[in-house]
């Protein structure tokens, strides 16, 4: 029986400076996830996945747009939740609308956000809600 595959540093931190997922470096390697965890925790490279790029104002946790986006975000995981669909559907009618999700927490509300917080704008250089409903739909659920 052969020894798995050693992961570098070098070559861990590159992957993860990418942006992919625990699965996605695994995949990538040809190792499990697990083995992918391991070396994060053994090489200190262990951080808290934020699952939005925003810190969301205590009112606005509990939002439809933070349910959905949590709901792709989880998705883009391989994590699927019974919300999913709803939330690629949510997504994709913002996308083809050429528009992406905002938040200010002194945002008032809007049609997007009744609570206030969330609101629409034209996307500007990385377009979020596009690359993360893209990748809630290429990631395999589990």
């Amino acid at each position: 029986m052969s020894r798995p595959r050693t992961v570098e540093v070098p070559e861990l931190r590159a992957l993860i400076a990418t942006g992919m997922t625990s699965d996605e470096i695994a995949e990538t390697l040809g190792v499990t996830r697990r083995t992918v965890q391991r070396y994060k925790k053994r090489y200190g490279l262990i951080e808290r996945e934020k699952k939005l790029p925003w810190t969301l104002a205590r009112e606005h946790q509990e939002s439809t747009p933070h349910q959905y986006l949590r709901a792709l975000e989880n998705g883009a995981q391989g994590k699927y939740e019974d919300q999913l669909p709803s939330a690629q559907t949510w997504a994709k009618g913002i996308v083809e609308k050429g528009k992406d999700v905002g938040y200010n927490e002194d945002h008032e509300g809007t049609e997007l956000s009744h609570a206030g917080g969330f609101y629409l704008k034209d996307p500007q250089g990385e377009y979020y809600l596009k690359n993360l409903l893209a990748r809630s739909y290429a990631t395999p659920q589990r």
